[in-house]
């Protein structure tokens, strides 16, 4: 009797499946149906919460990065303005050295915002 060599041949199979989402994959949704019928509705609902959460987050950040810089921008101003008018009503006092002083004191924020604006 001759020996035969039989070649046994494997064939193995991997399957991975990521889904990615604000909701749950449709599989497990079925799944949370069998258990309450209102489950998915209720999922879906917060989903849709959650989302409007963010939407309006967003627009309130970029409201306030748009803001902020404008409003730092007048109060800058506003402080050398009033050291600049200090300034004057003291040289008219015959105040010299506080004219100077409150004149630098006003022209600083002016400076420092200018400075870090070229940084940026």
């Amino acid at each position: 009797m001759a020996d035969k060599k039989t070649d046994v041949v494997v064939e193995q199979s991997l399957k991975n499946e990521l889904y990615v989402g604000p909701l749950p994959h449709p599989d497990i949704l079925k799944g949370f149906k069998e258990i309450d019928a209102d489950f998915p509705n209720r999922i879906l609902s917060m989903t849709e919460k959650y989302a409007a959460a963010d939407v309006y987050e967003q627009q309130k950040r970029a409201r306030r990065n748009f803001i902020v810089p404008i409003l730092g921008q007048i109060f800058t101003f506003l402080l050398g303005i009033s050291g600049m008018a200090g300034g004057v009503l003291l040289a008219l006092k015959g105040m010299e050295a506080g004219a100077v002083t409150a004149i630098v004191a006003g022209f600083s924020p002016i400076l420092i915002q200018a400075i870090k604006s070229l940084k940026k």
